[in-house]
């Protein structure tokens, strides 16, 4: 399997991105149009993509990949569905509940 890196050089980011993924995902409409770009040609060996990408690009999972284009289509907005809500509903029957 061949594997690709996709980068980005952003003006409105602090640093230079990057991603690691197979070469058959190719580029999506919403990264090219955002300047994602591929380094290089695609290499048989992701460790070894993954070293030379590491010299010159912040490299990033694909959570935190999708959370910078995210962030670029709204800057205000950093997405994030990975939380656990901490409000907990009372049950029907609880003795507890708070009466208004």
């Amino acid at each position: 399997m061949l594997y690709h890196a996709v980068i980005i050089k952003n003006k409105t980011l602090d640093d230079q991105f990057a991603v690691v993924r197979p070469a058959t995902d190719g580029i999506t409409d919403t990264e090219w149009y955002h300047g994602c770009r591929l380094f290089d040609e695609p290499i048989k060996s992701e460790m070894k993509l993954r070293r030379i990408v590491e010299m010159s690009y912040c490299l990033v999972n694909l959570d935190e990949w999708n959370n910078i284009l995210s962030s670029l289509d709204d800057p205000g907005v950093i997405s994030n569905n990975s939380f656990i809500s901490t409000n907990v509903k009372p049950d029907k029957w609880d003795p507890q509940r708070e009466i208004y």
